[in-house]
C-alpha cells in the first residue's frame, strides 16, 4: 500500500486514484484466493473421488481451472507493478489492465453456472456418496461456513465489476496524465469482455428455456425444434409469453412470442407443476401478423359483460386468413403484448430490408462501369433429391453474380418444379471473369433452408460459343441427383 507520508504529499484526487488502484488489486487478490480455494477444497478432491455420477459436474468445473490460471497471471502483473514502487504512488496501471483481455474461462463457465448449480443440487439429493462428499466440504473452515455453490456466482460478479473498477481509476486520472489513454482503452476492453460474457449467459438462458419448451409443447416438433436456428434470424429466442383469452369462445391460450414467429398453444391437463401445451394454431411468421389495438364493436357487444374493452386487441394471421380477438389480464398486459410484438416485427423485417439494401448497393456499385447486362430465366428442375429423404419439397433458386442476388418464387410441394421465371437483369463489369452461381434450396419457414444442389456458369464459356441466348442444363453438385435448366441472355453495352 502507499505510505501515509506519500498520500499526505499529493492532492485529494491522486489519493482517491491510489485508493481505487489499491481496491482493484486487493479485490483481485481475494478473488484469486477464492478460485484457488474451490479447486483445492472441492474440484480436485471430487476428481480424485472418481464418482461416476459426478462426471458431468467435473466437466462443468473445467473452465474454473482455466479462469484461475489466467487470473493468477493477471494478479501477478498487478502485484509486480505495485511492488516496483514500494510504497510510492503508482503512476501508471492502465497498460497492466489491458491484461483483462487475456482472462479466459469466463465465456465457458458463466453460461453454465446455473446448470452446474442445478446438477449439483440434484446429485446431492440423489447420490449418497456425493451427498457425503458435500457434507465434508462444508466442514472445511476455508469455506467460512458457506456452501460451495455460494462461490459459483463470483466469476460472473467479478467480470461485471472490472469495468466499474477501471472506470473509477480513470475518473480520478488527469487527462494530461500518460496513463489516461491507457485507462480509456482498459475500460473498453473490460466492458467488451463483460458484454460478451453477459451475452453468452443470455444465449444459454434462451437455449435452456427453449429446451424445456420443446418438452412442454406437443405438435411443434413436426416442424422443427424450438431450440434451433431460425430461417434468417440466428438462434431462436423467446421474447415474451403469457396467457390470452379468445373473446368469442373464452378459450385460454398460452402464447409464445419468438424472434421469428408467434406460437399459440392451449393448456393440456391440470398439472401446475409440469404444465403441458399443445399447438392451437401452427406458428405464424412475424411478417404475416397484423395487430389492431381495438376489437370490432359487434364482437364486443356480444360479450360485453365478460371482458373489459381496454384489455382487448386483435391479431390477424395473414397466412391463415384468420383474425383472433383476444383479451389480456389487464390493460398493462395488453399494452405489453402490443409493444413486444411490434418491436419483434420491426427487427424481423429489418433483416430482410438490410439484405435487400445490400443487393441494391451491389447493383449500384457495378452499374457505373458495367460492360453488359445479363438476363437469366430459370426454367425448371428435374429429379431433385432431398438430403432428408422427404418425397416432396418447396424448392426455389437463388442466382448470384458477385454480390448481386436474385431469387425465384417458391414452387410448392414438388421435386420437379417448373418456374419459367425471368429475373431482373444483372449488370456485370467483366465477362471474362464473371461466374453465374445457382443454388437450389428447399424453402423452410422456421429453420434454415435445406440445400438441393448447386451449379455455375462462366460467362466467358458462353460468349465463345454461338450467339445469345444460351439454354443450359446444369447437373447439380452437392446432392445425389438433380438437374437445373436455365436460359442466359447477355446484352453487350456500347462503350460510347
Amino acid at each position: 500500500a502507499v505510505s501515509f507520508s506519500v498520500l499526505n504529499s499529493v492532492g485529494k484526487e491522486e489519493v482517491a486514484r491510489q485508493n481505487h488502484i489499491f481496491e482493484l488489486i486487493m479485490t483481485e487478490e481475494k478473488f484469486v484466493s477464492d478460485l484457488q480455494m474451490i479447486i483445492e477444497v472441492c474440484i480436485t478432491p471430487l476428481q480424485q473421488l472418481a464418482l461416476p455420477a459426478a462426471r458431468e459436474i467435473n466437466a462443468l468445473f473445467q473452465p474454473w481451472v482455466e479462469m484461475c490460471s489466467s487470473n493468477i497471471v493477471f494478479l501477478k502483473s498487478l502485484k509486480e507493478r505495485q511492488h516496483s514502487y514500494a510504497g510510492q504512488a503508482i503512476p501508471e496501471i492502465g497498460d497492466i489492465l489491458h491484461g483483462i483481455s487475456q482472462l479466459t474461462g469466463y465465456m465457458e463457465f458463466c453460461p453454465t453456472q446455473k446448470k452446474l448449480q442445478d446438477t449439483w443440487s440434484d446429485l446431492y439429493t440423489a447420490d449418497t456418496q456425493f451427498h457425503n462428499f458435500v457434507q465434508e466440504c462444508c466442514l472445511n473452515k476455508r469455506l467460512c461456513n458457506l456452501p460451495p455453490m455460494y462461490y459459483m456466482v463470483k466469476p460472473m460478479q467479478r467480470i461485471t465489476k472490472y469495468p466499474l473498477l477501471v472506470s473509477s481509476i480513470l475518473k480520478k486520472t488527469l487527462a494530461s496524465c500518460p496513463d489516461h489513454s491507457q485507462l480509456e482503452e482498459a475500460v473498453k476492453i473490460s466492458t467488451e469482455l463483460s458484454h460478451k460474457v453477459n451475452e453468452s449467459v443470455r444465449e444459454e438462458s434462451y437455449r435452456a428455456t427453449l429446451e424445456n419448451l420443446d418438452d412442454q409443447v406437443d405438435g411443434w416438433k413436426e416442424l422443427c425444434s424450438l431450440n434451433s436456428v431460425t430461417h434468417s434470424h440466428g438462434a431462436r429466442k423467446l421474447l415474451y409469453e403469457g396467457c390470452l383469452t379468445k373473446i368469442t369462445t373464452s378459450r385460454r391460450l398460452q402464447v409464445f412470442l419468438f424472434n421469428d414467429c408467434l406460437l399459440l398453444t392451449k393448456p393440456v391437463g391440470k398439472s401446475r407443476i409440469e404444465q403441458k401445451f399443445e399447438v392451437y394454431r401452427q406458428p405464424t411468421l412475424l411478417s404475416e401478423i397484423i395487430l389492431k389495438e381495438e376489437v370490432p364493436e359487434d364482437i364486443l357487444l356480444e360479450e360485453k359483460d365478460k371482458f373489459d374493452k381496454s384489455h382487448t386487441f386483435s391479431i390477424h394471421l395473414l397466412d391463415k386468413e384468420k383474425t383472433l380477438y383476444v383479451t389480456a389480464a389487464s390493460r398493462e398486459k395488453r399494452d405489453m403484448w402490443l409493444k413486444k410484438i411490434t418491436e419483434a416485427q420491426k427487427k424481423f423485417v429489418k433483416v430482410f430490408q438490410d439484405l435487400l439494401l445490400q443487393s441494391e448497393r451491389a447493383v449500384s456499385d457495378v452499374s457505373q462501369s458495367c460492360v453488359a447486362l445479363v438476363r437469366i430465366t430459370v426454367i425448371d428442375a428435374k429429379d431433385l433429391r432431398s438430403p432428408l429423404g422427404i418425397s416432396k419439397a418447396d424448392p426455389y433458386v437463388i442466382v448470384t453474380i458477385g454480390q448481386q442476388k436474385r431469387m425465384t418464387k417458391v414452387a410448392i410441394d414438388t421435386l420437379n418444379p417448373h418456374w419459367d421465371e425471368e429475373l431482373a437483369q444483372f449488370p456485370v463489369t467483366d465477362l471474362a471473369t464473371t461466374e453465374i452461381k445457382f443454388a437450389v434450396a428447399n424453402c423452410s419457414r422456421f429453420s434454415p433452408d435445406e440445400s438441393l444442389g448447386f451449379g455455375k456458369i462462366k460467362t466467358r464459356d458462353l460468349i465463345q460459343t454461338n450467339s445469345s441466348p444460351w439454354k443450359q442444363s446444369l447437373v447439380l453438385t452437392g446432392v445425389e441427383s438433380g438437374k437445373l435448366r436455365v436460359l442466359v441472355d447477355i446484352n453487350l453495352l456500347s462503350m460510347d
